[in-house]
């Protein structure tokens, strides 16, 4: 009986448990495209745009201010390179985490183009009359 009683609860336990001690990377896309809203200001959009409660992205901007949990945040930068990375966690209800992934891009930012306008305007030259 007692044997049986063990076997119950190591089956049931792998009926249970086979799901969560898995992870894997379905679902987890951290792939992200740049839309400029100005010269420097850079809006993030993730290619996993969903809400759910279960899906958290996280944003490291590449120039030392602080990360971002927003879905798709906007950030202002100043001309240069910068390494933006996005990572992307999913978890089941339990809270456990099925994937977690991520992937960085470089993004420039170039000096705002400085537009000069020469005004000209001319004068005929009226003759020197002698007499």
């Amino acid at each position: 009986m007692k044997k049986l009683l063990t076997t119950l609860v190591l089956f049931s336990a792998l009926f249970f448990f086979k799901g969560y001690a898995q992870t894997s990377t379905t679902g987890c896309n951290p792939d992200f495209t740049f839309q400029f809203l100005t010269n420097t200001n850079v809006k993030l959009n993730p290619t996993l745009t969903t809400d759910s409660p279960y899906v958290q992205h996280y944003w490291s901007f590449g120039d030392g201010s602080p990360a971002s949990n927003r879905i798709s945040p906007s950030h202002t930068y100043t001309p240069g390179v910068y390494a933006v990375k996005h990572y992307v966690v999913r978890h089941n209800p339990n809270g456990v985490i099925v994937c977690t992934d991520s992937l960085g891009k470089q993004l420039t930012i170039a000096q705002a183009n400085c537009y000069l306008i020469a005004a000209f305007t001319s004068t005929t030259p009226t003759p020197l009359l002698v007499k």
